[in-house]
């Protein structure tokens, strides 16, 4: 008898966080996308109102594929998105490496005129 209360009391707060918005689902594969902040992701934010509004157009439909093909679009922006970032990332640690590069190669020719000079 406790044990039925205890599980019907968590399968009511799974429902309650499925149906109040808290978990999205992404289509194939059953994971949350990631939060749909217009500052953190501005090459996608025409996308990010669009599927928006269609959440709030359809509050059921959105369970069963309603606003699917926005999911999709905002997919493949946040992947356009990542790939660019990633890049820009690449070319800034490349920079980074040769400076380095560099400053090494002047303190091994300052330390090598050191003890040129000691000796």
């Amino acid at each position: 008898m406790f044990s039925n209360v205890i599980g019907s009391t968590l399968l009511l707060a799974k429902f309650h966080k499925f149906f109040s918005g808290e978990i999205v689902y992404r289509d194939s594969n059953k994971k949350m996308h990631p939060p749909l902040t217009i500052h953190r992701h501005p090459m996608c934010a025409e996308i990010i109102e669009a599927f928006q509004k269609c959440h709030m157009d359809h509050p059921i439909g959105k369970f069963f594929n309603e606003c699917a093909e926005w999911k999709i679009k905002l997919d493949k922006c946040f992947r356009a998105e990542k790939a660019l970032k990633r890049k820009a990332n690449f070319e800034e640690s490349r920079r980074l490496r040769e400076r380095l590069r560099e400053y090494r190669k002047e303190t091994a020719q300052m330390k090598d005129g050191m003890d040129v000079a000691q000796a």
